[in-house]
């Protein structure tokens, strides 16, 4: 069976969850180091929804990075995770829903999905309003709505507003303030705060859903070579240090394209990265790969993968070409 972890706080309550996906393992919101921890208890895929940062250290691009190197299917919507996806959807992550559309077109602020909520002790309640559900309000409600347009009076006066300071009362305080009567106040809370307007809940269910569903297509392993601080991290963790073995995704890109001659794009391709890389010369490159302990078979071997997949355009797909130019950017 397909083990699936999910990083889960206050976009979803625990029953509706395993509603959806009864096998999953629930945890709580992810942190820095959490995604290796899953990785090494075996998890075959991840959703992550909701996580920490601020006073917690936030999960790493490069876990999740590391996490899709393994194998491991990573999945992220509503919160945390759409904020994540967006940033690494080119890489194979799973982007869902709403939430992560804003990101994935432009949207950039992360406090836009931020908000105050009590621990797990009390059920993750929300104590504040995130930015990213009045958006959502004023683009699904009509613009003749009172409501609708009492939200939409003071939308940015609520995005200036710090994000813990978005409470359901400073909200209402602020609707009677400006001269807005009750029931459109309680209008407005009512599209806010109720778990049937939610778009992070909404969000949230669908990844859960995409998890119960085999993936679109079989992504390229994400060539992976450790940073100093993911070995740091990783030996925090108590697990091995060594980075994956470069040749076993090399075997898997080769493997995916057939014998086809490939040189004079490879070095074409080799030239594009040093100078993405500023590396002049052949000694330059020799010292970056010796510092990544990536050996010049290895390296040139995963160029003539990618001049394949670039060339054979009827057996690559649009997305494979995609993510092996950001494979190149990426080592």
């Amino acid at each position: 069976m397909n083990r699936v972890a999910v990083f889960l706080g206050p976009s979803l309550d625990r029953a509706s969850a395993l509603a959806v996906l009864p096998q999953a393992e629930l945890l709580p919101p992810v942190a820095q180091g959490d995604v290796l921890r899953a990785v090494a208890r075996g998890c075959q895929s991840l959703v992550v929804i909701d996580g920490v940062f601020e006073q917690t250290p936030a999960v790493w691009h490069k876990e999740l990075l590391f996490a899709m190197s393994q194998g491991v299917r990573v999945i992220g919507a509503a919160s945390m995770g759409a904020l994540r996806a967006a940033e690494l959807d080119r890489f194979g992550m799973e982007g869902v829903g709403w939430v992560y559309r804003q990101y994935a077109e432009g949207l950039r602020d992360d406090d836009e999905v931020a908000l105050l909520h009590t621990d797990a002790e009390l059920g993750y309640a929300n104590l504040s309003v995130p930015m990213i559900q009045v958006r959502h309000v004023l683009a699904h409600s009509p613009g003749d709505d009172p409501a609708c347009k009492a939200l939409a009076a003071l939308a940015d006066e609520i995005k200036a507003r710090f994000y813990p300071g978005r409470t359901v009362e400073w909200l209402h305080a602020l609707l009677l303030a400006r001269g807005h009567g009750r029931a459109v106040a309680d209008a407005v809370l009512t599209r806010l705060t109720a778990a049937e307007y939610s778009v992070k809940r909404a969000d949230a269910l669908l990844a859960l859903a995409r998890a119960q569903e085999a993936p679109a297509a079989l992504a390229l392993p994400v060539p992976q070579t450790l940073t100093v601080f993911m070995q740091r991290l990783v030996r925090s963790l108590g697990q091995a240090s060594e980075p994956p073995p470069p040749r076993q995704w090399l075997a898997q890109a080769l493997a995916a394209q057939p014998e086809a001659p490939a040189a004079p794009l490879a070095q074409q391709l080799v030239s594009q990265w040093q100078r993405r890389q500023g590396l002049p010369d052949r000694t330059s490159v020799e010292q970056f790969l010796a510092l990544r302990s990536i050996s010049k078979p290895d390296f040139f071997a995963f160029f003539k993968a990618c001049a394949r997949l670039h060339g054979q355009a009827q057996q690559a797909t649009t997305a494979q070409r995609e993510r092996t130019r950001a494979f190149t950017e990426l080592i």
